[in-house]
């Protein structure tokens, strides 16, 4: 036997406590015969107990001689010798051999050796006629080293003093017990602390006695190592059992849990899919409207709602409800479990039934919703046409409103008789309005009314506001057609007094010409040389002063009675009041006349005695031919105005309005005033200084003198009456010319007027016509648009013809103007061809709309056709969906074959979901054509596509639980990792990859996963599960299967429970604590719960019952 090279000292340490190992396990072997061992070296001297362990190794009974009770010392040696023969014949080998005396003598290292010896035959794996062995040490390492492999790089064991840190027995423990060992806190230079730590956990996992302090254990040779490793080998082989039992227990608690909760959550799933059906099919069922447009639309947003909300998670929950079913079912039949019923109203044809009565509750409801929607948009298109007339009414209104108050500056008679024209205008146009646009509008807004439309409050108040206004309208007209002719009357006072002030005027600037030509004349100092010239000058004085008497008593008495008469003119009434604006004219004018009257009498004076001066020196003849220049002057100075009069009669005025034609009227009048005027003045005047050129006669005793030409002087004033019987005429001429222009520019204004009537009323009607037009409303549907055809025919023509009526008025009162040269209108600047415009812009709208018509039928046709052809599409899918669903679901074949159909659904799913390529293709373009409502299906592309989602979520789903399913019944009660396990095990031992291992291959094998197995046991399993005398992979597993495996049957689990409740540690912990060293935390808290406990003590068997019946 090999001994560690130690310092001075630490020999009798490592061989101190490779006795006390030694003993304990010959103890431990012995215990199966009753027959303590405490110390080897004492107890082996009279021969009994070397006989007694060589029994049990070798499972044989010992037939030789044994003194039973050797006292002397001859009887130990005799039963040492025989003990000896037994231990050599059994194969044992040792190359010192010991004696019986070194036995009986206690020799310490010969004993030990022996025991070693002894030892390594019995531990090693294999049989002797095998050849090559696995000694216990190989066995013992490569058991450890996979127990830990896991755990690398923090533990690797590569040989026996990798032990001594404590890290590997740690880790080894913490493998099958993690609660007991803290692990990923352990400190590799910690040893003794994790020696500690390892040593206590060791007591309470498998009850290894504490016969090692942690110090002993660094101390340890090899061979002491092995043999306290071996300890942990049979500790937890031993363990091994209780674990299953508790791995047993715990899975039927998981599987019990998993149900429970199954169930549980199939009840709230079902109580929540029943209430939200419930809650939903009330809302559905509702057909309550508002009369809203934002209840309508909020309605719709609500069913939208519903459908990518509400009805997901009723479809989701209608998915689960059948997962959950299924599952459960084949959890409960795999397992032998009661069959799942489930509550009322949620059986899985329950189910299917109430979503196909949601879906008929949803299309009815669409269809409701829908209906109402287009009802309030055609209600909202109706409001827009109706305030929009209402705006075009009200501008109206407020411009006629504003006309009427509006009291107009009229400044002539003209205007007063334009403004009344357009009074009667308005009259005229507020009855056609009325009649042609209030009237159907007034229709417009009593459909609003009757149809209870949201805004009808709004509506009344437009239609009471339009009538009221219509009321004050006639009302401000009335009033306003006495101020109109009152402004008439006052101007035409005005008129007279302007005439009048006219006249003043005239005359004013008459005397004013006059008294400037007098004055200049009398300032004028005139060079005289002659009698004769004197005289004349004397002359020309005193014909001034005849001129100046006769203009005082008729120029200016004249105009001091035409001023005065002025100044007395007076209009006023209860409208108006009207006197002549600028008195101050009047009076400075006459003020101005007789100062400079006065001054031209001073002037006259002085050039009086002036001319006496010289009067001495004038010939009485010159005097006369003197006369006779002033009188052909005078002459002169009425050819000249007679000759301005006759061209003014002659010309012919062009008149364009009733105020020209009218004014021209008055110039004549004037000219003939003025004619009357100049008659009494001028031409008396210029007969007068005849006569008194005629009459003048020198006469001495010694000559005589008279005017040589007196023909020349009637000659004169002859032409002078001639011309003014001329003048007579001619003005009675132009007075009937100018009556006549006058009566034509009255018809022309009232053409006007009628054809500005005509052509506004023409450009409201189209502009009517054309707004109608533009907003109108075609339907909803297809069946709607084509039922539209009929009201466009009937519309269209009743447009052409009164279009065709009201044109040919128009056009006749044009043609009328036109007769007439009327190049303008100021009461409108339209003309036919404006108007054939507006009636082109009308037809353009009208053509327009019967384009936007035929557009709006095909695209109701393509949309319809869109529709039906996405419904032939879903439908069938959906059907489909439904269809395999229920074939899965209610199958009842085994397991694999419910895979494989459902692996097939799952490999065509591509080839099943073509149609979804169809559907999003139709979608997105009934999505580009906004369709909302498809009358052929009730899906959409969002229902068939959580379908179809729920669809492949619930093969895989099912897929998935298949599978686990089949896995967990192939598995048989190991895990995954077990399995695993087996796999790489075996593998390893499979040193030639032949896909076989040996007898000894397989001992091997077990021994290394903490198997001990006897040569008749190896035997065993290779007869059930090997081949040929080997062990193939697939019995390798199924033995392995059914070593660690469990069917978890009710008496497996009872007497599972008997297992860890009977204990090895000792009766002084409780069931709980028992319960607790080998289940989790969350299983006792479980057990804690739901089973029965009385005074600490468990009621398993009352609990196991609940569980299987469940």
């Amino acid at each position: 036997m090999s001994k560690p090279v130690a310092k001075t000292g630490e020999v009798a340490d490592w061989l101190r406590l490779q006795r006390k190992i030694f003993s304990r396990w010959v103890n431990l072997k012995l215990a199966k015969k009753g027959i303590p061992c405490n110390d080897v070296v004492t107890d082996i001297g009279d021969g009994k107990l070397l006989i007694a362990l060589m029994e049990v190794l070798s499972e044989k009974p010992y037939d030789g001689k044994v003194i039973a009770t050797p006292k002397l010392r001859p009887h130990k040696l005799d039963n040492l010798t025989n003990a000896l023969k037994l231990v050599w014949s059994s194969g044992v080998d040792v190359k010192l051999k010991p004696s019986a005396e070194d036995l009986a003598d206690g020799n310490q290292q010969a004993i030990l050796g022996l025991i070693w010896a002894i030892m390594s035959k019995y531990i090693k794996i294999g049989d002797e006629d095998e050849g090559e062995q696995l000694n216990a040490k190989d066995a013992l390492l490569m058991w450890i080293q996979n127990k830990v492999a896991s755990y690398a790089p923090k533990v690797k064991v590569d040989k026996f003093k990798d032990l001594q840190d404590g890290l590997a027995l740690c880790a080894l423990i913490h493998k099958h017990r993690p609660k007991l060992v803290p692990f990923d806190q352990l400190n590799q230079e910690d040893k003794i602390k994790n020696l500690t730590l390892a040593i206590d956990a060791a007591e309470q996992y498998f009850g290894l006695e504490k016969y090692l302090s942690p110090e002993d254990i660094p101390k340890l040779d090899e061979n002491g190592l092995v043999v306290y490793l071996s300890e942990f080998y049979y500790g937890i082989a031993e363990q091994r059992r209780i674990d299953l039992a508790a791995r047993r227990i715990s899975k039927v608690i998981k599987l019990t849990k998993e149900n429970d909760a199954l169930k549980e959550e199939f009840k709230s799933t079902g109580q929540r899919f029943l209430d939200n059906l419930k809650r939903v099919e009330k809302v559905l069922e509702d057909r309550s409207i508002d009369n809203t447009m934002a209840g309508a639309k909020r309605k719709i947003e609500e069913f939208y709602t519903y459908k990518s909300r509400d009805k997901n998670v009723i479809m989701a929950d209608q998915l689960q409800l059948e997962a959950l079913y299924n599952t459960l079912s084949m959890r409960l039949a795999h397992n032998k479990r009661p069959e799942f019923v489930p509550p009322a109203g949620l059986t899985l044809k329950d189910i299917t039934a109430a979503v196909v009565h949601l879906e008929e509750c949803e299309k009815e409801r669409s269809v409701s919703l829908h209906a109402e929607l287009n009802r309030q948009i055609k209600l909202v298109q109706m409001d827009e046409q109706h305030r929009y007339r209402f705006e075009v009414l009200e501008k109206w209104i407020g411009a006629k409103t504003a006309y009427l108050e509006t009291k107009e500056n009229i400044q002539s008679v003209s205007q007063a008789q334009l403004h009344i024209r357009l009074l009667d205008a308005f009259d005229k146009e507020s009855l056609a309005i009325k009649s042609g646009t209030v009237a159907p509008w007034e229709q417009l807004g009593k459909e609003l009314l009757n149809e209870k439309y949201e805004k009808s409050g709004e509506v009344k108040t437009r239609m009471e506001f339009v009538e009221n206004s219509f009321k004050s309208l006639g009302n401000l007209s009335q009033q306003k057609r006495p101020v109109l002719e009152d402004d008439l009357a006052r101007e035409q006072y005005k008129e007279k007094v302007r005439q009048a002030v006219d006249q003043f005027r005239a005359k004013d600037r008459k005397l004013q010409h006059w008294i400037k030509e007098k004055e200049d004349y009398l300032k004028t100092k005139e060079s005289v040389t002659s009698v004769g010239e004197a005289r004349a000058q004397l002359s020309i004085l005193a014909a001034y002063e005849k001129d100046k008497k006769t203009m005082t008593s008729v120029n200016v008495s004249q105009l001091d009675s035409l001023g005065k008469e002025i100044l007395g003119m007076k209009y006023k009434t209860k409208y108006s009041e009207y006197v002549w604006e600028h008195p101050e004219e009047i009076n400075s004018a006459k003020d101005k006349v007789h100062s400079k009257w006065k001054e031209l009498s001073d002037f006259s004076a002085e050039k009086k005695r002036v001319l006496d001066d010289h009067l001495a020196r004038e010939e009485y003849k010159e005097e006369t031919l003197s006369l006779n220049a002033n009188h052909v002057k005078r002459h002169q100075e009425l050819e000249s105005w007679i000759s301005e009069k006759e061209n003014y009669l002659k010309l012919k005025e062009e008149s364009s309005s009733i105020a020209e034609a009218q004014s021209h009227l008055d110039l004549l009048d004037e000219f003939d005033k003025e004619k009357d005027q100049m008659h009494g003045t001028s031409v008396f005047n210029l007969k007068d200084l005849g006569k008194e050129i005629l009459a003048r006669k020198y006469s001495t005793n010694y000559s005589s003198y008279a005017f040589e030409n007196p023909q020349e002087i009637l000659s004169r004033e002859n032409s002078v009456d001639s011309a003014w019987g001329n003048l007579a005429s001619q003005s009675s001429q132009k007075r009937q010319i100018l009556a006549a222009d006058l009566a034509q520019e009255i018809e022309k204004e009232r053409l006007r007027l009628e054809f500005a009537h005509q052509a506004s009323e023409y450009i409201r009607w189209t502009s009517d016509v054309t707004s109608d037009v533009k907003v109108s409303h075609f339907g909803f549907n297809l069946e709607e648009v084509e039922n539209y055809a009929q009201v466009l025919a009937n519309e269209e023509k009743s447009i052409k013809d009164l279009s065709a009526q009201r044109s040919a008025d128009f056009n006749s009162t044009w043609e009328a103007l036109q007769k007439l040269q009327v190049k303008d209108n100021n009461y409108t600047t339209l003309d036919p061809v404006q108007l054939e415009n507006a009636f082109k812009l009308t037809q353009s709208a009208i053509a327009e709309r019967r384009s936007k018509y035929e557009a709006e039928l095909s695209r109701q046709r393509a949309n319809d056709a869109l529709c039906k052809e996405f419904a032939s599409v879903a439908e069938p899918l959906s059907t489909f969906i439904l269809k395999m669903k229920e074939m899965i679901t209610t199958s009842n074949k085994e397991l694999e074959a419910q895979l494989a159909f459902v692996e097939t659904r799952i490999n065509s799913a591509s080839e099943d979901a073509a149609p979804m390529g169809k559907l999003k293709e139709l979608d997105a373009k009934m999505a580009a054509a906004e369709i909302v409502f498809n009358r052929h299906t009730s899906l959409t592309l969002k229902d068939v596509d959580v379908m179809w989602q729920q669809y492949l979520h619930f093969l895989n789903g099912k897929k998935k639980m298949l599978q686990e399913e089949i896995e967990n019944s192939k598995l048989r009660g190991i895990t995954a990792e077990q399995f695993e396990e087996i796999r790489v095990n075996f593998n390893q031992f499979d040193t030639d990859k032949s896909g076989t291992i040996s007898r000894k291959e397989l001992k091997a094998l077990l021994y290394s996963l903490g198997e001990e197995k006897t040569a008749a046991e190896i035997q065993s399993i290779l007869k059930e599960y090997g081949k040929d005398a080997a062990m193939p992979y697939e019995g390798f597993r199924e033995f392995m299967i059914k070593l660690l495996g469990d069917s978890n049957t009710k008496d497996e689990i009872l007497e599972g429970f008997r297992l860890i409740l009977k204990g090895i540690n000792g009766p002084s912990r409780s069931e709980e604590q028992r319960l607790t060293d080998v289940m989790s935390d969350d299983d006792v808290s479980y057990l804690k719960e739901n089973a029965t406990w009385n005074g600490g003590v468990v009621n398993f068997e009352k609990f196991t019952e609940e569980v299987f019946a469940r």
